[in-house]
């Protein structure tokens, strides 16, 4: 079984409800506990998870540099990647990885390390679900479709945060241990950051913590969007951090205990002392237009080669985002395989059960074209997106 990224369903994932509530109990009955993967997923994820790391040339996904100042994009470092000598090394990301990884532990999914393995191998494995043109130009690790958290009005909020809070100084060790760098540091043939000595096993050990926060699907979970409450935002309250504390503690058992070290949890961490009737008022509402989101046709963005804005990385409908696969499998890949031929076939699955076949004259792509970009840009995919009959598949084959 290929490594996929699951989109959910509204089904798996329903619109967040408007509603009112005013303890913290009733604030996690009503929007944790039933977005919550089974048990035994994440118990699988936490293994996979733990095995992963513990393998010398593990690279881990660092969650820093995603966002910009102005016009900066060149500060941007979402897909870059760094290895020391032994092949040990690491990649910055956004959050987009850890809705990812949630929305397969939500949808029962159980990768085996084989297949993250190949995953990190071939570059399929995604660091966001979109990346600005210059990133695109550097990236060694590429995009996957949403899984449409923050559209249907929901945060994923971390229980213990991936940027404070560990058993040694962070704030003043993340530079050291994660620097933004010089743009043209990855400005390599193969696009990595060589580093000239191995990284220290006390290094690694808190790179590995930060990876671990980021990602384990014991470490997070939903929340409503900020723009949909009242006041502040109750992912982050104290209170109910506490009380989801407790829970996963009986929900996953000694997993939680044994992550205190992978996490670097300090020892003198206390949580407040909270009971579910614990007062805690939130009023989730909608916003001014009285809609959650959108539910139209998602129009994508042209994208030429090189574009320096962001780009939707799926088609989207009336009945969500419309997965994309590749045949070879893999986006890395595929790219190189269209590179030498330079000719595909696309065709869409409709929502009526047809399907509909065309050519990809691709003779003008690039090593440095943006695959997804190219083809979500083309104006006969974008037109079937709106049809009645609806896209709910793309499969792209190179061309006999």
């Amino acid at each position: 079984m290929a490594w996929t990224n699951p989109t959910l369903s509204t089904a798996q994932l329903p619109y967040v409800p408007f509603q009112t509530v005013s303890t913290v109990g009733e604030c996690y009955a009503a929007y944790v506990e039933p977005y919550l993967p089974a048990p035994d997923v994440v118990q699988h994820w936490n293994e996979l998870l733990l095995a992963y790391v513990a393998q010398p040339q593990a690279i881990v996904f660092i969650r820093r540099y995603a966002t910009y100042a102005q016009k900066q994009r060149d500060t941007l470092r979402r897909g870059f990647l760094t290895l020391d000598p032994t092949g040990f090394g690491y990649v910055y990301c956004d959050n987009s990885i850890a809705q990812l990884i949630f929305a397969q532990a939500l949808s029962g999914r159980k990768p085996t390390l084989a297949e993250l393995n190949a995953a990190i191998a071939d570059r399929s494995f995604p660091v966001s679900t979109i990346l600005s043109g210059l990133e695109r130009q550097q990236l060694t690790f590429g995009l996957a479709p949403s899984p449409q958290l923050g559209r249907r009005g929901w945060k994923l909020s971390h229980l213990h945060s991936v940027n404070g809070g560990y058993d040694f100084d962070y704030q003043s060790t993340c530079q050291h241990l994660f620097p933004r760098g010089h743009y043209a540091w990855w400005g390599t043939p193969d696009h990595i950051y060589r580093l000239d000595s191995p990284v220290s096993p006390d290094d690694r050990e808190k790179m590995v913590a930060h990876f671990l926060r980021t990602v384990h699907p014991a470490n997070y979970f939903l929340s409503p969007g900020r723009r949909h409450q009242a006041g502040a935002d109750v992912g982050e309250n104290p209170l109910l951090l506490a009380f989801v504390n407790e829970q996963f503690q009986q929900r996953y058992g000694s997993l939680m205990t044994d992550l205190q070290g992978p996490f670097r949890v300090p020892g003198s961490l206390v949580w407040p002392a909270v009971t579910a009737s614990t007062p805690l008022q939130l009023i989730v509402q909608a916003k001014a237009t009285g809609k959650v989101a959108s539910k139209k046709p998602v129009t994508v963005k042209p994208a030429a080669d090189g574009a320096s804005d962001p780009v939707r990385t799926s088609v989207s409908t009336s009945h969500g985002p419309v997965p994309i696969t590749f045949e070879p499998a893999g986006e890395a890949a595929f790219k190189a395989a269209l590179l030498a031929r330079k000719q595909a076939i696309i065709t869409l699955s409709l929502q009526d059960g047809s399907s509909r076949s065309e050519e990809w004259d691709a003779s003008n792509f690039t090593a440095d074209s943006y695959l997804r970009g190219n083809l979500l840009s083309r104006q006969s995919l974008r037109r079937a997106a709106r049809t009645a009959a609806g896209v709910v598949a793309i499969h792209v084959t190179l061309a006999p």
